[in-house]
Parts: C-alpha cells; sequence; structure tokens
C-alpha cells in the first residue's frame, strides 16, 4: 500500500477545490451554479461544494455533511459557513439540476484534449439503466410501485438512466436521466420481428435486429439514430437481452461488430452503478422531492467524474503516485481530522 504523502503534499479537500476551480474550469460555475432561491443566507456556493465532496468522503447522508461543516474541520474543505441539513434539502430544491448537467459535459470534453483517456479507435458512451432509492410510500411523481404477483404493491422505487464515457481505461460518468421514450419505440418495432442476423458468440447463440431510422432528441443533430438489439442465450437456455443506440452507419460499423463493440458497457455496471450505490449513497434518499433527486443524482455523477480524474489522472503526474479510491478517502478523512492551526498574531 502506498503510504500517505506528508500533509503538504498529498491530496487534500482544498487541492481537490483548487483542481475542479483550476484544471478544470468549474470556477464559474460554483459561484453561480444555479440557484432559484431569494435573497439565499447561505451562499449556494458553499451547500453546492459540501454536496459535491460529501459523497468522496462518503458522507452521503444530510445531517453527515452537516455534522462535517458544523464541526472544526470545515476549515479545511474550504466551506466558511455551517448549516443543517433543512437549508440542503431547501437549497436542492431550488437549485437548477439542468445547470449541473450542463457543467459536466465540458469537463469530458476537456479530459480528451488533455489526452485523459487511453488511445483508443472509438470513445464509447454507454447508457443503461437501474433501479434503487427504495421507500416503502411514495413521496415524489418519480417513485414507481413494485410489484411482487400475487402479491398487491410491497414498495416503491426509481428508475434511472445513466450514461458514461467506456471503453477508454477510465470510466466517466457524467449525467443521468428517467427511462426515455426510445426504448418503449424500439420494444414495439422489434416486437415480433425475425431476427435480421443469428451468429454464435463463444457458446452462446446470438440474435440481432437493427434499424437505423429511429426519431433522434431535439437537442441532437442526428435527424435520426440507429438502434440495435440483440439477444444472447446462454447453453443452458437464459436469455440476455439488450438495445444499443448509436449514430454509426451499416456502412462504417455492422451489426456483428456493433453488437462487439459496447461490451465495455459493463464498465457502467462496476464503475458506474455498483459505486454510486455501494459507495457513494445513491440508495439512501436525502431528500425526498423531484428537483432534489435529480440534483442529488448529477452531483454524484459529476462527483465521481472528478474524482477519478483527479485520483487516476492528474495525482500520478510528477511524484504522485495513482491511489485507489479508498486511499484518497483515508487521506481527504485525514485532513479534516488534523487539527487547527492556532493564530499566534
Amino acid at each position: 500500500m502506498t503510504a500517505p504523502s506528508p500533509a503538504g503534499n498529498g491530496p487534500s479537500p482544498r487541492r481537490l477545490g483548487k483542481y475542479v476551480t483550476g484544471p478544470l474550469r468549474l470556477k464559474q460555475f460554483f459561484r453561480a451554479p444555479g440557484d432559484g432561491r431569494r435573497q439565499p443566507p447561505i451562499p449556494a456556493q458553499a451547500l453546492y461544494w459540501s454536496l459535491l465532496i460529501s459523497p468522496l468522503l462518503r458522507e452521503c447522508r444530510f445531517p453527515g455533511v452537516e455534522a462535517v461543516v458544523g464541526s472544526p474541520a470545515h476549515s479545511a474543505l474550504p466551506v466558511r459557513t455551517s448549516f443543517g441539513d433543512d437549508a440542503l434539502g431547501y437549497c436542492t430544491e431550488r437549485l437548477d439540476a439542468e445547470a449541473t448537467r450542463q457543467a459536466a459535459a465540458p469537463v469530458i470534453i476537456r479530459a480528451k484534449r488533455n489526452q485523459a483517456f487511453d488511445p483508443t479507435a472509438f470513445i464509447g458512451l454507454a447508457l443503461d439503466g437501474a433501479t434503487g432509492a427504495r421507500c416503502r410510500r411514495p413521496g415524489c411523481p418519480l417513485c414507481r410501485p413494485v410489484r411482487h404477483p400475487p402479491q398487491p404493491v410491497v414498495g416503491y422505487r426509481h428508475h434511472w438512466a445513466m450514461i458514461s464515457v467506456v471503453g477508454t481505461g477510465l470510466a466517466l460518468p457524467f449525467d443521468v436521466e428517467l427511462y426515455g421514450p426510445m426504448l418503449a419505440a424500439a420494444q414495439k418495432r422489434f416486437r415480433g420481428q425475425l431476427p435480421q442476423r443469428c451468429f454464435q458468440d463463444g457458446q452462446d447463440r446470438v440474435e440481432v435486429r437493427d434499424a437505423a431510422d429511429f426519431d433522434s432528441w431535439e437537442t441532437w443533430r442526428w435527424e435520426t439514430v440507429r438502434v440495435l438489439r440483440y439477444r444472447q442465450y446462454k447453453p443452458d437456455g437464459e436469455g440476455i437481452e439488450a438495445y444499443w443506440l448509436t449514430h454509426f452507419s451499416w456502412g462504417r460499423v455492422g451489426s456483428r461488430t456493433l453488437y462487439r463493440l459496447p461490451k465495455s458497457r459493463w464498465e457502467i455496471e462496476g464503475q458506474g452503478f455498483n459505486e454510486a450505490k455501494n459507495r457513494r449513497g445513491r440508495e439512501h434518499i436525502c431528500h425526498h422531492e423531484p428537483n432534489s433527486l435529480w440534483l442529488q443524482w448529477r452531483i454524484l455523477v459529476l462527483a465521481l467524474t472528478i474524482e477519478r480524474l483527479y485520483r487516476l489522472r492528474y495525482l500520478h503526474r510528477g511524484a504522485h503516485p495513482v491511489r485507489t479510491a479508498m486511499e484518497l478517502v483515508r487521506l481527504l478523512r485525514l485532513c479534516l481530522a488534523r487539527p487547527a492551526r492556532l493564530d499566534s498574531s
């Protein structure tokens, strides 16, 4: 295990903040992260930075964030004021979640320009869905019932999709969204159709359906997009179904090649959903209100991207070693545990 760096040389919340506002160029965003409050008593910058760094410290509940910023450690975060968990709830209801989305995309573009990714022919974007943030009673319009037939509704959960850079040696999740209409359109189109191509993948049999004329989103520059659906059957009869979306034409990437390319999407499972769920508090509902949920999820994926760029690409330059995620957590927490310096003036 790598030995912790001296206090003056290793990673710290303050140095992480300088990295975010410096090389990642998010200084202007942090000054104005889409605050919709009128005459706020607590600056949005302090609240937003606390929300961003809290999953990196693995302090994922609002009372935990309140405890950290209310302790002598707040000077090391850096956060100049303390606040309660109710202030976080009030603020996250009124911060523009779309502003966080708009801030995340340029970070990915800047990472590419700075050669943060391994050399590769293509940079993949994997889109996958998951469920989580379970609750016993519906608390917002995003809650969806959970049924276990023949029992009635046994609870509620939230469905969301994550998009991440994959296949480059560095998985960077950068946005979350509700399940969109594209999946429903693809299921309707391919239902009842015979497969266009069948082939073997090792011992598995694969059936492929492929169409390139699905309507795109208004914000995309392509009028239509291509959707490939495959079903992969194991020797024991178990079947796996998935949908790929791309703007690649048939002439550029055939169905079989397209089936193989996005297999790196499994990075989004291990380094996206599982990381967010098991270590960063995605399963916990801090404040059960739609905008607050969207904002918390988007801040979480932005925090994951920042943490990986800081830990795996930025810190290993010069004499800094590449650190594991847990090593970085320990070092950040040790900085909070150091006693405040006495003012001898």
